[in-house]
């Protein structure tokens, strides 16, 4: 697919994989078919040998239904489907999941998502939560986090 990228014309490769790559902190929610750190390495070598830059994906906020099934902590309601971003534990969790994804991905670029969070139950039916303030001020810390590793984010 990379090669066929850059015969297209493309600069970029972006495969959207969630929860497709075997980090530490995510290992249970991963199928077992997920690509191994060792198998991403080695399509960022074919992709820079071929003059293209792979770019990793990892979802900093929504698309977490797979994420909290296997680690309930990180959404505070009993059997809840969305990461609680609120949570010291998630922040931590996201710290842990994109210093890790970082240490072995060479791309500049990074996406991070940011679409389709629906927020917590819990946090709705509090009347001084502030949905969009909290999405973007934990947009901002994954943002930081890409920056001290020297990536480009993308929302």
């Amino acid at each position: 697919a990379i090669r066929l990228a850059k015969k297209s014309g493309f600069t970029h490769f972006l495969p959207y994989l969630e929860n497709m790559i075997h980090l530490k902190a995510i290992k249970k929610a991963c199928p077992s078919c997920a690509y191994t750190t060792k198998q991403w390495k080695e399509f960022d070598d074919v992709a820079i040998n071929i003059g293209i830059e792979l770019i990793p994906h990892f979802n900093v906020i929504g698309h977490s239904t797979q994420v909290c099934e296997k680690y309930p902590e990180l959404s505070r309601e009993n059997g809840g489907f969305e990461l609680d971003v609120t949570l010291p534990k998630s922040k931590e969790w996201i710290k842990l999941c994109l210093n890790e994804y970082c240490s072995f991905s060479k791309g500049k670029h990074f996406l991070i998502g940011g679409d389709e969070w629906q927020t917590p139950n819990h946090n709705l039916s509090d009347k001084q939560f502030n949905i969009a303030k909290i999405w973007a001020e934990h947009i901002n810390f994954a943002v930081e986090i890409l920056k001290k590793n020297n990536r480009i984010p993308i929302v």
